[in-house]
């Protein structure tokens, strides 16, 4: 490689980045090459050019301000930098407090990086697409040749000297000739096409989901304004932070639910004081969003599974469902249960109200006519336009059919919600149910359509868009939202493909507040209820629960407990039973692991597996044992009793024993001192034991637990045949021990 061609070298695992230009110096002085395991310095040196992270290195091992390569996340870290991402099509770009100085132009700008396809990136999105003002390439062992630059150029082009601001200057000694420098194209804009495409999606979305969220409002007990509040300054707050393109945060029945379960007992619904718990519940929910994306908690997600998922959302149309019943029937109720509720219908169904039942039922075979054959219009709208009209012509409020009455018009009060400590600690089980349900439904809902298009999303990113949304619900005085699949879905199908469709839905919603809540006086509650109904159906998906139950039997029976529990219990308490469902569930498959005795394939290297018992054994005086799960304290127990049962009853005395661990990669410390015991004990027996697979992970635990204290470490082996076979040398007589490790010097 010719001298001053080497700008850079950055370790990753065995290989190297390596940054090409071209430099008018004799020797290499632009970053010393980064350790290979990831350690020391990182590789690029900040006094020349970029710091990517002081023991960061290649392993993740810092992930922090001064962090490095994040092998897992593909990061990279650098001073005062947020972090810029590894991609499997653009290379690396670094972005953040760092500037590009251009040699001819002196142009700042805030967005610098290396891209593998392009080359130089300046701007938002720009790249110099006709020039290759960098070459990079990946080699073995850091070796790079100029012939390996993905499919570019073999030879390396201009070397454009790039300044960007650390905290020490560039070399004084690095010379540089004057770069050609070419005029960046424009950043690609969106078209016209697109934007009217996003703008029309955004109000076909407000015109189905105005009629939903004036519903939801009936699902939490607040009067009907809020629901409007709902999708006025969340969804804005939400497109400016989220990641998301197509999310949908707006009011949720499930959320909604939740609220009226648990604050119905604490003040009478549609209150000013009920008023104020539910925005206290909102604010709540943003302060534990923000923790969330504080400490990275969006794995949180993933404890909620779709099997509970699915069990929870149908509960949740269950009670919904029924709750709204009374009122489409023009029945009164007192209870909220819906048990309790379908208890009194049937005792009170001589009293029901024929009219408003007949309306109820208009409206929901309308409902269900459009969705059938006119799935493009928006029928919801239709129907609470046209019952408003019949409403105020046909003077149903004095014939027996209520409505929603006098809705306030205008802006809502912006002010922080405040009720006094003690009511705010009685309103933290509320929130945290809230959380869990937003966290679970709403990543859930943007990892699907993010895969759909193939995005990529950021489900930190999301939670801090989700807590800034409901940070504007408590202040202008609404309550909790939450990312919507249903409207997401819908969102879609019209045809959004960013956030401006939630803007647009935003300002139809501010044209609603202004100017047409008078009419929504007139609206029949039935007609409320009936929209709500149906949404609150098409949430009960029965046909994942039946497609759960011939794949896994267990799942589909804690699906069913999970609905059972809502629908019974409560929302808030079938949330908190669902999260703990599943995690005793994982607890149970950890603490009863698959156990297996292997035994070698004839005229193959591979094994087969039986599950233990006792008479299994290998081959006469080996056993080779396979327990296929981490090692803590829950489960030793099982491990112990799996080797002492398949001794005691093997056919022929056991002299070895080899411990398959490809499956494990940690151990705790009352496991340690369990397998410490059992080793112990089997060496007093003459039966040597040794460890496959071992993992790097799994021997480092080994070494802290002093394991190797026991067992020597030539017991150890990262593979299966290696530790097979040096068990088979001490069965048939032709194993040499290891030499003893030299003494140490001074």
């Amino acid at each position: 490689m010719q001298a001053g061609q080497d700008v850079a070298a950055v370790g990753f695992g065995h290989r190297a980045f390596r940054v090409q230009g071209r430099a008018e110096r004799e020797h290499v002085v632009a970053g010393q090459r980064g350790e290979h395991d990831g350690s020391g310095i990182g590789g690029i040196d900040p006094g020349c050019f970029l710091d990517f992270g002081l023991n960061g290195g290649a392993d993740g091992a810092g992930d922090g301000e001064q962090g490095g390569f994040d092998g897992k996340a593909g990061l990279i870290r650098g001073r005062g930098s947020e972090g810029s991402e590894i991609d499997e099509v653009g290379g690396f770009q670094v972005q953040g407090d760092f500037f590009l100085q251009f040699a001819q132009q002196g142009l700042e700008r805030g967005f610098a990086g290396i891209d593998f396809a392009a080359g130089l990136h300046e701007g938002p999105r720009a790249a110099f697409a006709d020039e290759q003002y960098f070459s990079v390439c990946i080699a073995d062992q850091g070796c790079c040749n100029a012939d390996d630059t993905f499919g570019h150029e073999p030879a390396v082009r201009t070397f454009m000297f790039v300044s960007l601001h650390c905290d020490r200057m560039p070399h004084p000694q690095l010379k540089t000739r004057p770069a050609r420098v070419t005029t960046p194209p424009a950043s690609p804009r969106r078209s016209v096409t697109a934007v009217c495409r996003d703008v029309l999606a955004g109000i076909t979305l407000a015109s189905v989901n105005i009629p939903q969220v004036l519903g939801y409002t009936r699902i939490a007990g607040m009067p009907a304004v809020t629901g409007l509040y709902t999708v006025l300054l969340p969804p804005l707050a939400f497109a400016l932070l989220g990641s998301s393109k197509h999310l949908v945060v707006a009011a949720d029945s499930a959320t909604a639910a939740i609220l009226a379960s648990a604050l119905a007992p604490l003040a009478a619904p549609g209150s000013p004081q009920y008023v104020q718990m539910v925005s206290v519940v909102a604010l709540l929910c943003a302060a534990f969003l923000l923790v969330g994306r504080l400490f990275r908690l969006g794995f949180l997600a993933d404890f909620l599974s779709r099997t509970v998922l699915a069990g929870f959302l149908a509960g949740v149309g269950i009670q919904v469902s029924v709750t709204m019943l009374p009122e489409m029937l023009g029945i009164a109720t007192a209870s909220r249960n819906p048990v309790v509720i379908l208890f009194e219908m049937l005792k009170n169904v001589t009293h029901l109200h024929e009219l408003t039942a007949g309306i109820a039922l208009l409206t929901v075979l309308s409902l269900v006519a459009g969705r059938r054959f006119l799935p493009r219009v928006p029928v919801p709208l239709l129907v609470v336009v046209a019952s408003i009209i019949a409403s105020r012509v046909l003077y149903l409020g004095s014939q027996g059919v209520a409505t929603i009455g006098p809705v306030a018009g205008g802006l809502p009060d912006i002010h922080l919600p405040f009720i006094g400590w003690d009511k705010t600690v009685v309103l933290l089980p509320a929130a945290a149910s809230c959380v869990f349900v937003i966290i679970a439904q709403s990543i859930a809902t943007s990892r699907s359509f993010a895969g759909v298009f193939h995005e990529k999303t950021d489900a930190n990113a999301d939670i801090l868009g989700l807590s800034a949304a409901n940070l504007a619900a408590a202040v202008s005085g609404t309550f909790t939202v939450n990312g919507s699949p249903t409207q997401t879905a819908m969102a879609v199908r019209s045809g959004a493909r960013s956030q401006l469709a939630q803007v647009t839905f935003a300002a139809v919603a501010f044209g609603v507040l202004l100017f047409l809540t008078g009419p929504l006086e007139y609206l029949p509650r039935c007609v409320l209820s009936a929209v709500v109904f149906l949404v609150a159906v098409d949430m009960i998906d029965v046909r994942t629960i039946r497609a759960i139950r011939p794949e896994s039997p267990g799942e589909f029976r804690l699906a069913l407990v999970t609905a059972a529990a809502v629908v019974g219990i409560g929302v808030q308490q079938g949330i908190f039973l669902a999260i703990a469902l599943s995690l005793f569930r994982h607890v149970r498959h950890s603490y009863e692991p698959h156990t297996t005795v292997l035994r070698q394939e004839q005229d193959s290297r591979g094994f087969e597996a039986d599950p233990v018992a006792p008479g299994e054994e290998t081959e006469p005086g080996l056993l080779i044992y396979r327990f296929s799960a981490d090692l803590f304290y829950a489960n030793c127990i099982r491990f112990e009793a799996d080797i002492t049962t398949l001794i005691d009853h093997a056919p022929d005395p056991v002299r070895c024993i080899v411990v398959d661990a490809s499956a494990m990669t940690d151990i705790d410390y009352s496991a340690a001192e369990a397998l410490r015991g059992l080793l112990s004990g089997l060496k007093d027996r003459g039966i040597s034991v040794w460890f496959g697979r071992v993992s790097p992970y799994l021997m480092a635990d080994m070494t802290r637990h002093r394991i190797t204290t026991v067992l020597e470490p030539q017991h150890f082996f990262p593979t299966l045949h290696k530790a097979v076979n040096a068990a088979r040398a001490v069965i048939n007589g032709t194993h040499q021990p290891p030499l003893p490790p030299p003494p140490s010097v001074g």
